[in-house]
């Protein structure tokens, strides 16, 4: 086995790579998950014949991630025509002056904090529905809790295109709502019919929506839905990188693989003194240029915002870029970002 980081082998102790070998080879089942980021690389053809055939050899499933993996089953239910962008703009323009959010951190992804929080703070009322009291939460007029995926049934589509059924585990108290009940209260008060459950609701999807006739709650999980073709989005297409005398280095994000986005996970004690919960890495020949020492506190500053960090020097950043990775209240990785699809530019200085 090959183990391979752009064009230098990764140091894995030999031992490592021999357990590897015997985990891979006596697997049962195999399911090999590659990144969308693969569709945007030059040589994505000759990658994925590569993949498609170790994925022969082995007997295993292949699933590519792509910008839409989370959104599978809406899209194939029919999504807004606004993005988040256009949302974004219609708030500011006074269009749109009642929000409800079902659920997620907006304020905590957007690749722009400070101009979602200015935005959110225009609106005359915002309604969070959800399991977290969290950044965007803290902005609502009104906050109304949600249950969570084993206090509710109903169904999702996986990665492999697949659909599933949950089952619900724990009841809940009354002021503790499904987002279908809460919609089906509304629908009622408007004078509308009955649907309190996905099992009243699913067959409703089966008559109305082409990709699911015929299907039905229950019997058919586990029901493949079509491939789509995949294609790079802009998401993921090279971005034209050409770092000002100002801030000379190419910021780039990435999340701690234990903390995520943080809206639930940085709340633990035992995952905080078991990793730090942010620093940034830079390539050993920046570190010397600017003085910096591993594990240093530095001054990471951008044209949006700025914040002190812990500097880890480390061989696996190429020169004249940064890695910021993990989170922090402090230092929310999209208080430095300017937007969808724009690199960020940084400079840093020793504390």
């Amino acid at each position: 086995i090959s183990l391979r980081n752009g064009n230098d082998d990764i140091k894995i102790n030999q031992d490592i790579k021999e357990q590897l070998k015997l985990n891979i080879t006596s697997a049962k089942n195999i399911h090999m998950i590659a990144g969308g980021d693969l569709l945007a690389n030059p040589n994505r053809n000759k990658y994925l014949q590569s993949l498609f055939e170790l994925g022969k050899s082995l007997r295993a499933k292949l699933s590519i991630l792509t910008t839409e993996t989370n959104y599978i089953g809406i899209g194939l239910v029919g999504r807004t025509n606004a993005t988040f962008e256009e949302i974004i703009e219609k708030i500011e323009k006074g269009e749109i002056k009642t929000l409800f959010v079902a659920g997620g951190d907006p304020v905590n992804v957007y690749p722009d904090r400070n101009r979602i929080t200015e935005a959110f703070k225009k609106l005359d009322y915002m309604i969070y529905w959800g399991a977290f009291l969290n950044h965007t939460a803290r902005l609502a007029t009104l906050v109304m809790p949600s249950v969570l995926p084993t206090e509710d049934n109903g169904s999702f589509i996986n990665v492999e295109r697949r659909l599933q059924f949950l089952d619900k585990s724990y009841s809940t108290p009354k002021e503790i709502t499904s987002l279908i009940k809460l919609f089906t209260d509304i629908k009622i008060e408007l004078g509308g019919g009955l649907y309190y459950s996905a099992s009243d609701v699913f067959p409703q999807m089966a008559r109305v929506i082409p990709e699911f006739n015929g299907l039905r709650y229950k019997v058919s999980e586990g029901h493949i839905f079509p491939s789509v073709e995949l294609e790079a989005s802009d998401n993921l297409k090279a971005l034209d990188v050409k770092p000002p005398p100002d801030y000379p280095y190419v910021l780039m994000f990435a999340k701690n693989v234990y903390y995520g986005a943080s809206g639930m996970t940085f709340k633990s004690n035992t995952l905080r003194k078991l990793t730090p919960s942010q620093k940034l890495l830079i390539n050993p020949h920046d570190a010397r240029k600017e003085g910096v020492m591993n594990d240093s506190k530095i001054r990471l500053s951008t044209d949006s915002a700025a914040g002190e960090i812990t500097a880890i020097v480390s061989e696996d950043i190429n020169q004249g870029e940064l890695l910021l990775s993990g989170y922090s209240d402090e230092n929310p990785p999209n208080k430095f970002m300017v937007g969808f699809n724009k690199p960020v530019y940084a400079k840093i200085e020793k504390v």
